[in-house]
């Protein structure tokens, strides 16, 4: 049996008839698709490593976030794009829980999250309280940052 050369999501062709098969033929068949007997990925020029680099060049040319500290709505927020940002948490002694995060689906991947959560650590150091990451995404956060780690509450590394 000769093995397909395309990527594995092409190798399945449809039957014929079928309304992939009439897509694949009119060329609208979307991110990737056949043209005759080749494959090609759509006709799109943001692809691979020049769409990485235009992502991460976007990133470093916004503005710094200026995160604000709610102590009234328990939360550290910042305003992005008229859109608001937040990580919420929960007081417990001198433990501070950071049980949410929250940043819009159209400002995600800019680190806004990642700015709230230090900032919350921040003021964790400078309060003397303990953290205890209930949020996941702050699990992963101090996962990558080591230097947290004395203020994190616990066993909850």
């Amino acid at each position: 049996m000769r093995r397909s050369r395309e990527p594995p999501h092409v190798r399945q062709r449809s039957r014929k008839g079928s309304a992939a098969a009439s897509r694949m033929a009119a060329g609208t068949m979307g991110a990737s698709h056949w043209c005759g007997p080749t494959y090609r990925p759509s006709c799109s020029p943001r692809r691979g490593a020049a769409a990485s680099v235009e992502r991460i060049s976007a990133r470093m040319s916004e503005k710094p976030v200026t995160v604000e500290h709610n102590a009234a709505a328990q939360r550290f927020e910042a305003i992005v794009d008229g859109m608001l940002c937040r990580a919420d948490y929960r007081m417990h002694g001198d433990t501070m829980m950071l049980v949410h995060t929250e940043v819009p689906a159209q400002l995600e991947g800019r680190g806004i999250a990642a700015a709230l959560v230090k900032a919350a650590f921040q003021h964790a150091a400078d309060s003397g309280l303990d953290v205890l990451p209930v949020c996941s995404y702050v699990r992963s956060w101090v996962r990558r940052h080591p230097e947290v780690e004395p203020l994190v509450a616990g066993g909850a590394r």
